[in-house]
């Protein structure tokens, strides 16, 4: 298996099912007890049947946020194992921390889950989105609107909704209902910016786990 140059991506890999084994670029051993069909990736993976994108989770090694991408590897219509990256989403996370939704507005991260991944208070990151607003965490994932309302601490805040492709991941913009109204075309062109570099670093990443095959 070849090594990256990409700054973000940590890891490249092939496992196999019927060895239950990996075999990874940098070397590293693994666990003894290290088990593949443990793995929620890889069964999330081959019952997808393509390209799947996890949700972050901390390296055992580094301890740092990390993705894995994956693409199944299937013989005459049985997986054999999968082919794929890790990579670190510490760019991913700068991108959206320093990003703010007008004046006293901010940007957050949530997974297809509705856990919060990335918040300018350490305190709810991989909380449930629930924990800003159960209303909210219901909107969100019934999926039900772009843009809603939602009341904390006595203040009503606008907050506007946006689904990143691959992912399954949504960047949502919350900001006072009465900035929001004074500059509306200010937050759609922070929340464009935003979408579109972290659109990008995935299909980067993606497709250099396609070169890879």
């Amino acid at each position: 298996i070849k090594a990256t140059s990409d700054e973000n991506v940590d890891l490249v890999f092939f496992v196999s099912q019927p060895a239950n084994a990996i075999i990874k670029h940098d070397g590293k051993p693994v666990p003894s007890d290290w088990t593949l069909l443990k793995r929620q990736w890889y069964l999330d993976t081959i019952a997808k049947g393509s390209t799947f994108i996890s949700d972050p989770y901390p390296d055992a090694y580094s301890g740092n946020m990390e993705i894995s991408i994956a693409e199944p590897v299937f013989k005459k219509g049985t997986a054999i194992g999968a082919t794929g990256i890790d990579v670190s989403i510490t760019t991913l996370i700068k991108m959206v921390s320093t990003h703010r939704a007008g004046q006293k507005g901010y940007l957050i991260l949530v997974d297809r889950s509705g856990s919060i991944l990335v918040h300018p208070h350490p305190e709810f990151i991989l909380q449930p989105l629930s924990a800003l607003s159960p209303e909210l965490n219901e909107k969100f994932l019934t999926k039900r609107t772009e843009v809603t309302e939602h009341i904390a601490n006595g203040e009503t805040q606008l907050v506007t909704y946006m689904p990143i492709p691959l992912s399954g991941w949504s960047l949502l913009a919350i900001e006072p209902k009465s900035e929001v109204l004074k500059e509306v075309n200010h937050i759609q062109t922070i929340i464009s910016t935003v979408f579109l570099g972290i659109f990008i670093l995935l299909s980067l990443v993606t497709g250099i786990l396609l070169m890879a095959l």
